[in-house]
């Protein structure tokens, strides 16, 4: 069981309510799944739901099926974090920005998603023509530990 309170994700498109009750509904049952199974166990669950085709079509259905698959990756990416596996979270979240890129109906979230795989790509770690981490940087090991400053650390590092 998680210790920290999860909250799903969602985006911001227009003419999507993320207030209407079908997909508050299934905000809630992404949200409590987690938090009652955990990250490993409800991406599973969530992946084998986002694998479940009606005769529909719209971008209502799209889109809540949209949200069960981008949080089904969001959370094997969160898992691989909790495991401390770093090469395999710098996976997931490139499967994770994949996905965005090529499936999101948010502008702003295909942007978010090509400026970090432009990032990785800059620095060697990622090839478009190839949507893996690059080998050299998996067979690297180093007991260093780093600091994450962010933009919202309320102090500086020491």
């Amino acid at each position: 069981m998680l210790k920290d309170p999860y909250k799903e994700i969602s985006e911001e498109i227009a003419g999507i309510n993320n207030k209407a009750a079908l997909i508050r509904i299934l905000r809630i049952f992404i949200r409590y799944l987690t938090r009652i199974f955990g990250f490993k166990v409800s991406a599973n669950i969530l992946s084998i739901f986002s694998k479940l085709k009606f005769k529909q079509n719209g971008k209502l259905y799209n889109y809540l099926f949209y949200i069960i698959k981008l949080n089904a990756v969001r959370n094997r990416h969160l898992h691989s974090i909790k495991k401390d596996n770093f090469i395999n979270s710098l996976e997931t979240k490139v499967i994770w920005a994949n996905f965005q890129l090529n499936n999101s109906l948010s502008a702003r979230a295909r942007w978010s998603a090509r400026n970090y795989l432009n990032l990785l790509s800059r620095y060697d770690l990622y090839r478009a023509k190839i949507p893996k981490i690059n080998n050299r940087f998996k067979s690297s090991n180093s007991d260093k530990k780093y600091y994450i400053y962010g933009p919202n650390a309320a102090t500086p590092p020491q």
